[in-house]
């Protein structure tokens, strides 16, 4: 995956509402694991 397309993962992690996220540095964490 390019860079590009983490960052836009990562940005819709951290933008989703927080009530489908309660812990978004989870959600966060687990994208990168998927990314890399």
């Amino acid at each position: 995956m390019s860079k590009s397309r983490i960052r836009i993962i990562l940005f819709e992690n951290l933008f989703k509402p927080r009530q489908l996220h309660p812990q978004p540095q989870n959600s966060v964490l687990s994208s990168l694991r998927l990314a890399f």
